[in-house]
């Protein structure tokens, strides 16, 4: 079963064992064979070290060594706990994403060290310090051409940084060091320093509301470089010691002055932000307070249900990840610009795949519609790799401007889940995939495709524009009405979220808008009789994400109570299939190769 715990707040699914259930036995040749998913794709874990109610952790160690990457090493003292010279370092080429490192309501971290050596690499650390917790002299340093980008120290309401210690030695690179008090927040001598032939690009220091700034020190020493210091004391601030110089300006060798960059910050003041947030962000937030009390109810009633029969693993703190970025082989990447190649081929009539198909007709499978002629899964050579495929699957491999085959199909499905590749920044910069403005989701044929009461269900970033433009210009355009809105929750082997529930950089959920299809063709809005109106508000589901970018569990079993019996689905955007679903997008096999699976062979074979 993929769904392995649901309760009245949610559902835990097993992605793992959804895919697996169809792989148990496979027609390959003559010989019966079974299939599992590689391991590393579903086993997410977090290193996770608290001191709680006054217990003490001292010198916590975490190393990440030549090749190792450790993701979001999360340390923690709560409620009068302590943390004494946490020491976070990256070794020869290791990697250290997101250490985050919180003290919380009177917690004490003394001292955080977190150091990039020798071409190791820390990407935002996050050093923070909520409501009444005291960190006091972080160290956040880049040795010998390592590398710290954005480091991030902000004190939150009334919490309390002492002398915040951020250099960069021998040729290390430190960019856009963030140090922030807010609400309240104290920051007392922030020091900040370039030493020779090293490099501080945009160091940030701010005071938001009633914050506190004692005497910044920013300096460059013989030969350093320090580029665009903003340092900023927000309406109600205090910035001491500013006219008296609290910026010392020791560049050797240079042309820097104080009164030049007066000028500067002056030009700069009309420019000055007048809000913590952008329009974007504060509504971002503002979502996130209205649906983070339904998150944590779900997460809390399924990680008791989880923990009693044993679904979440225990994982000793000193077991780094083992869920790291799965590296893509070759023909997978070069689905799309086969697809978009192929684009220019006129329609061909379905092509029926079963295990006696010959090899020169399951190449050209681009344009038309595939079906898999057979009750169990099949592995078939297709544009010269092999590939698992489901059981009476059907696909298209396509562009959006060739979906013809779909509608000559004739069918009309009960069921329609599509995850758009929806425009950001982070795909923009990573380029993982091309993805689609809004406006080009509206070529999408859905009323051609959906029957009478047909289920619309879209996965959608956290961006609220996006979420607007679902619910109130595309849905309302395809003639449907939306019905629910629900989350999945990503968590680890142990089940804890992925990332903590109110981190700023990046959420642990994602969101899913449901919605019904209205056909009015002849003048009339009737629906299906199936119990598409008992769909709940909202739900959320729980499961260990893939380590593939983007990958979404698999929605059948959840969904089914809310179809008719032996129901039509549909997935557009696909990357992989499903037993008795159809399947379009541009890289529709992409995660059928054997490449992604295990072979379990009979222990006598071993």
């Amino acid at each position: 079963m993929a769904v392995v715990v649901e309760n009245d707040w949610g559902w835990f699914l097993n992605q793992k064992v959804a895919i697996e259930k169809y792989c148990e036995t496979v027609s390959d040749g003559d010989a019966e064979r079974s299939y599992s998913c590689k391991e590393e794709l579903f086993a997410i874990t977090q290193p996770h070290i608290t001191a709680h109610h006054g217990g003490s952790l001292t010198q916590p160690h975490i190393t990440a060594h030549p090749g190792e990457s450790l993701t979001q090493p999360h340390i923690t003292a709560h409620h009068g706990g302590s943390l004494t010279q946490p020491h976070i370092p990256a070794h020869h080429g290791g990697s250290l994403t997101q250490p985050h490192i919180p003290a919380h309501h009177g917690g004490n971290l003394t001292q955080p060290h977190i150091t990039a050596h020798h071409g190791g690499s820390l990407t935002q650390p996050h050093i923070t310090a909520h409501h009444g917790g005291n960190l006091t002299q972080p160290h956040i340093t880049a040795h010998h051409g390592g590398s710290l980008t954005q480091p991030h120290i902000p004190a939150h309401h009334g919490g309390n940084l002492t002398q915040p210690h951020i250099t960069a030695h021998h040729g290390g690179s430190l960019t856009q060091p963030h140090i922030t008090a807010h609400h309240g927040g104290s920051l007392t001598q922030p020091h900040i320093t370039s030493h020779p032939g090293e490099s501080l690009t945009q160091p940030h220091i701010t005071a938001h509301h009633g914050g506190n700034l004692t005497q910044p020190h920013i300096s460059a020493h013989q030969g350093g470089s320090l580029t665009q210091p903003h340092i900023t004391a927000h309406p109600g601030e205090s910035h001491a010691d500013h006219v008296q110089t609290g910026l010392e300006a020791v560049a050797m060798g240079t042309n820097a002055s104080a009164n030049g960059y007066q000028d500067r910050k002056s030009r700069k003041r009309k420019r000055k932000r007048t809000s913590d947030l952008n329009t974007g962000e504060a509504a971002a937030m503002e979502y996130h307070i209205q649906i983070r009390t339904k998150l944590v109810q779900a997460h809390t009633a399924i990680l008791l249900t989880g923990r009693a029969s044993g679904l979440f693993q225990d994982i000793p703190s000193d077991v780094g990840p083992v869920g790291k970025p799965f590296q893509d082989w070759g023909p997978g990447n070069c689905l799309a610009d086969l697809c978009d190649l192929a684009r220019i081929t006129g329609d061909e009539k379905p092509l029926y795949i079963s295990q006696g198909t010959p090899l020169e007709e399951s190449r050209d499978i681009f344009n038309r519609l595939v079906l898999i002629d057979s009750n169990q899964p099949i592995i078939k050579c297709l544009l010269g790799s092999r590939y698992l495929l489901p059981p009476r699957s059907s696909f298209l491999m396509s562009d959006i401007t060739r979906m013809e085959p779909l509608l000559q199909g004739g069918l009309k499905y009960h069921l329609i889940v599509m995850d758009p590749p929806w425009e950001n920044k982070s795909v923009k910069r990573g380029r993982k995939y091309e993805s689609l403005s809004p406006w080009q989701l509206f070529q999408l044929p859905i009323p051609s495709l959906a029957a009478p009461g047909c289920l619309v269900v879209t996965w959608v970033t956290n961006r609220q524009q996006h979420m607007r433009f679902v619910r109130e210009r595309l849905y309302p355009h395809w003639s449907v009405e939306p019905v629910a809105e629900w989350h999945w929750l990503k968590v680890t082997r142990t089940g804890e979220p992925v990332f903590p529930m109110d981190s700023p950089h990046k959420k642990p959920y994602e969101t899913i808008i449901l919605g019904r299809f209205q056909d009015q063709s002849d003048g009339h809005t009737e629906t299906s009789s199936s119990p598409l109106s008992d769909v709940p508000r909202h739900k959320v589901i729980c499961s260990v994400p893939c380590a593939i970018h983007s990958r979404k569990p698999t929605l059948d079993e959840v969904l089914q109570k809310y179809l008719p019996p032996s129901p039509i689905c549909l997935e557009l955007f696909a990357r992989c299939l499903q037993p008795r679903w159809t399947s379009w997008g541009n890289e529709v096999i992409k995660f059928q190769h054997l490449d992604f699976f295990n072979e379990n062979r009979p222990e006598c074979l071993q």
